[in-house]
């Protein structure tokens, strides 16, 4: 990475190493074998619970943001109707104004989706810990004897800083790719069977209808490619975290769905 995209991780990197750490510090405590695999899949467990809790207040705030597009839709949709093939600057005008009335009432912005962009540098410090980790190299927060376990650390006779380009024999590489296949068949399963439920039919149908298509073929196909190059402790990460985004996507599901949705629909039918 370069060096000042480093910079701007360093905080989360040190967070990130320090929870990672503080795991592996209570299962050793607790009798773990500190260079067991099991030990550091066990952390890596306790890692992604701290990091999605403390993401949960995003999440929640996407889900209202959510719901609130779904009810300003057909408002949306009504003046979309009003002013279809209207272009001079007056119609223009009223058209724009009231979008933004519909979306001010309801409280839809321009930059709805903005929470979710905060994960991203989470994400890119997770990777970086878990990669330097898994390889040996002494992570800031987290201390050379940590460092040097986790490089110790074989599950089922692997690295966790081996990637499937360097497995070593075909167990080796065995053992990663059914990570890495576990990994695109939670993806797939949660993307096309949990998301797509709790779509409106405005995404789902029309223009969109492909693209809603589309997503859960893409995100197999990026992970298959992109696990070929990850070291196992990162597709471990990946997996746990593909398994925690499947059950708080059903538990949206089941106990707030978006409106107009399937998924509402059925809670509405059951009640």
């Amino acid at each position: 990475m370069p060096t000042w995209i480093l910079s701007v991780l360093s905080p989360f990197t040190h967070a990130v190493a320090a929870v990672l750490a503080t795991a592996h510090h209570a299962l050793v405590a607790a009798g773990a074998d500190p260079a067991s695999g099991l030990t550091w899949v066990a952390a890596l467990v306790a890692l992604v619970v701290v990091v999605r809790l403390a993401l949960i207040p995003l999440v929640v705030r996407q889900v209202r943001l959510t719901h609130a597009t779904a009810r300003a839709q057909p408002a949306l949709d009504a003046i979309s109707t009003a002013y279809a093939g209207r272009t001079d600057p007056e119609s223009l005008r009223r058209r724009l104004e009231e979008t933004r009335a519909v979306q001010a009432e309801h409280g839809v912005g321009a930059f709805a989706s903005l929470p979710l962009l905060l994960q991203v540098p989470v994400l890119l410090a997770l990777y970086r810990v878990l990669a330097d980790l898994g390889t040996g190299v002494a992570v800031p927060g987290a201390g050379a004897e940590l460092s040097s376990s986790a490089h110790a650390a074989r599950l089922a006779g692997v690295s966790l800083g081996t990637n499937l380009v360097h497995a070593p024999g075909g167990s080796g590489a065995a053992v990663i790719a059914t990570v890495v296949l576990a990994t695109a068949l939670v993806s797939y399963l949660t993307s096309r069977y949990l998301v797509r439920v709790n779509l409106t039919p405005a995404a789902t149908e029309g223009p969109m209808a492909l693209v809603t298509r589309f997503v859960p073929t893409a995100t197999v196909v990026g992970i298959l490619v992109s696990g070929t190059t990850l070291p196992l402790g990162v597709l471990l990460y990946w997996l746990i975290g593909a398994l925690w985004t499947g059950g708080q996507q059903a538990a949206v599901n089941r106990w707030a769905p978006t409106p107009g949705s399937p998924a509402h629909r059925s809670r509405v039918g059951a009640t």
